[in-house]
């Protein structure tokens, strides 16, 4: 294993929520072959998670606008597909102008194909000569895997099968490696390359303050935050993750023009895997850096390990199930715990709150990491102190991986239809004007 393969592959700086960043990377590809010409109509047709992901999104920039419609409309300006996760950035405010007034002319139309499996977007733009072109995405949010001008293949990316081995996709990424082993391996990682942990601390904590400052998105930061300052409720290290996590995910998803570094394609996974801990350690006055950059990567390759096994877009929330059970085995090491124990503290996560839906990326995510991240200190320091969920309890096994696999089975199999119903949801609140 390689750290800084792991996190130049898995942790990258994203403006905005990455489903509707994604299709904006996709409409920027298809107009981009079609040059200056005036675009008549689009077509973006969608797997069901990232319609329902990017359903009620903030778009930074765009004064309050939400959703994938808004997202595609942007991308036909933008025509930027090589800026990827920061396609949202520095946009121009007549780029917006000229993405509003298109969607309001009802030229955009956002579809979902329920049959397909993982990430696939394809957008379909056509010109009023009746030039057309289109993009398709597959398996990761920016996997760009052919471009079509008037039916001529101008790229086509080599199969997934032929690739999934050399990094196309990240299913293998830890192979036969154990928890223990990956927490056992943070403590060999070079100081040059744990600083990188730094990046992602310094990027979010950015984040965060700006949510904050003002009530963005749901407010909940700045809301608790305010409880705080006023003595409302207990200043306790608890509090100071729910409302640091939760100003980070605010600004993001109330559409703030502020970067996050994602992990696992996920802004709200990368705020959720490294606040807790950076806010563990500070609030106790921790003087260890390096400890904290061990924390730090222990925290993001638990959580990347149990993203492997759920997928990357899921019906169970993946902040919940494996950023916070990142962000717990990392307050854990920093506790002090031994590997036994900081696999204990996962599982105590996991006979907990396993089960939390995805009902797709909003302001009220911001709920949802807040009371995730704030039990993790919990979850850790009971496992030290031996009070710890056994394989008699629940979907809770001896070995961690085992549990995991559960927690799989259950994202997978158990709760297969939750994600149709969710679609269904959102689909009505379309045809009502909401989304």
């Amino acid at each position: 294993m390689n750290f800084r393969e792991f996190y130049n592959k898995n942790i990258k700086l994203a403006y905005g929520c990455t489903e509707p960043v994604a299709v904006a990377f996709a409409v920027a590809h298809a107009a981009r072959l079609l040059g200056d010409k005036p675009i008549r109509k689009l077509v973006v047709i969608t797997d069901r998670n990232i319609f329902k992901n990017g359903f009620g999104a903030g778009i930074p920039g765009s004064d309050g606008k939400t959703g994938n419609l808004y997202a595609a409309s942007l991308g036909l300006f933008i025509k930027e597909p090589e800026k990827g996760f920061e396609i949202f950035s520095n946009v121009a405010r007549d780029i917006h102008e000229k993405a509003d007034k298109f969607l309001n002319e009802k030229r955009v139309s956002l579809l979902v194909d329920k049959e397909k499996k993982g990430i696939f977007i394809l957008a379909k733009v056509y010109t009023y000569d009746d030039d057309y072109a289109v993009a398709e995405i597959k398996h990761e949010h920016l996997g760009l895997v052919k471009l079509i001008l008037n039916g001529e293949i101008k790229f086509e990316a080599p199969t997934y099968e032929e690739n999934k081995n050399n990094g196309y996709n990240s299913v293998s990424y830890f192979g036969a490696a154990t928890v223990a082993n990956i927490i056992d391996y943070a403590s060999t990682i070079s100081d040059e390359d744990l600083e990188l942990t730094e990046n992602v601390i310094n990027a979010n904590i950015k984040a965060s303050q700006s949510g904050l400052t003002i009530p963005i998105g749901l407010g909940l930061g700045y809301s608790v935050k305010k409880l705080w300052d006023e003595g409302k409720i207990c200043q306790c290290v608890e509090n100071y993750i729910k409302y640091m996590v939760a100003g980070a995910c605010d600004a993001r998803m109330g559409g703030e023009k502020v970067g996050v570094m994602t992990l696992c394609s996920s802004g709200n996974q990368g705020i959720a895997a490294s606040l807790p801990v950076y806010c563990f350690y500070e609030y106790n006055k921790l003087d260890d850096r390096k400890k904290l950059q061990i924390a730090l990567a222990v925290s993001f390759m638990v959580t990347a390990y149990i993203k492997e096994k759920l997928g990357k877009l899921s019906p169970v929330c993946g902040c919940v199930s494996a950023s916070a059970s990142g962000a717990t085995a990392g307050i854990a090491f920093l506790s002090g715990a031994s590997t036994a124990e900081i696999i204990d503290s996962v599982s105590n996560l996991l006979a907990d709150i396993t089960g939390v839906i995805c009902d797709g990326a909003k302001g009220s995510c911001s709920l949802k990491l807040s009371t995730a991240c704030g039990n993790s200190v919990s979850y850790a320091l009971l496992a030290m102190n031996r009070c710890v969920v056994d394989e008699h309890n629940g979907i809770i096994e001896e070995r961690i991986e085992n549990t995991i696999d559960n927690l799989r089975k259950i994202a997978q199999a158990g709760m297969s239809t939750v994600d149709d119903e969710i679609v269904k949801i959102f689909e009505n609140k379309l045809k009502k004007g909401k989304g």
